[in-house]
């Protein structure tokens, strides 16, 4: 797997403009927090979750150090605390609602009552692919009761017919001359291959490829038929996740996960994805 690239320092400094220390005129925490959000909301829409779960992963484990190695849930810090009920919430919104990913982080910012209700990351019933989506699943981790999500296949950025499915292509290759019905059932399929925010989130699917497949006699294939999905589960401390940050802040999160009595949970890919080939 081939990350894009990250800069774990970058920005500096992480909170630009932000006076958090008051100055000649001490603000309010709550005032601070909140702009802090704001700012970290344009990190989440300019596609920089990385950098900022990485960020808020340092900070716990700064706490954790000064407490020789011992990890507590306090540790775990206001600010990571909003994001892994925010950003499921501003997911789901966007998902039911088809608008932006920074619209839907604003309205969830406007609307602090409904996010911090004790349910409501349980109640966000969509995770989608874009950049909140990572950090979505995360939060549904954490927060969601081993609740199930859906996700829809149509929008995973998905494309079956030019990426490689060495089970269908060994179909195809040794299928007789004419035309035929096919059936392939329990396809692997990799999706870091099509979407790095996919893959952080589903890893390797199972699919199910139906369609009719006809080859010529000078061994031309075509393939018209379409994909479905297996149910998945969502376990961050599986590869896909893990691998997509540096170790030091996976120790984090593998240890917020155990002082929050994380759950995994089920992701139900719905609907079907057309495949079409020709060769």
């Amino acid at each position: 797997m081939e990350l894009p690239p990250i800069v774990v320092t970058a920005p500096e400094p992480f909170y630009p403009g932000l006076n958090q220390s008051g100055g000649g005129t001490m603000q309010s925490p709550a005032v601070i927090m909140n702009q802090m959000q704001l700012i970290r909301n344009n990190y989440y829409v300019q596609g920089m979750w990385r950098q900022v779960i990485v960020k808020l992963c340092s900070e716990a484990e700064f706490y954790m150090n000064k407490n020789g190695g011992q990890f507590a849930e306090w540790m775990i810090g206001e600010s990571m605390r909003r994001d892994l009920k925010i950003l499921p919430f501003a997911d789901n919104y966007m998902c039911v609602t088809g608008l932006s990913p920074e619209a839907a982080l604003w309205y969830a910012y406007q609307n602090p009552l409904l996010v911090t209700q004790a349910n409501a990351v349980a109640q966000s019933s969509q995770v989608s692919a874009t950049d909140l989506g990572p950090v979505s699943a995360l939060g549904h981790f954490i927060n969601g009761d081993g609740n199930s999500v859906v996700m829809d296949i149509n929008k995973l950025g998905l494309n079956p017919s030019v990426t490689s499915i060495p089970l269908l292509d060994q179909h195809l290759a040794s299928m007789p001359i004419g035309t035929s019905s096919v059936l392939i059932d329990k396809v692997p399929y990799d999706t870091f291959a099509d979407s790095f925010n996919t893959g952080v989130i589903l890893g390797h699917i199972t699919l199910k490829i139906e369609g009719t497949a006809t080859k010529s006699e000078n061994g031309a294939v075509t393939f018209n038929g379409e994909a479905r999905a297996y149910n998945d589960k969502y376990d961050a401390n599986q590869g896909s996740f893990r691998n997509a940050l540096p170790e030091a802040a996976t120790t984090i999160l593998r240890k917020i996960q155990e002082v929050t009595n994380a759950k995994e949970y089920e992701i139900e890919i719905k609907g079907s994805l057309p495949i079409n080939i020709q060769r």
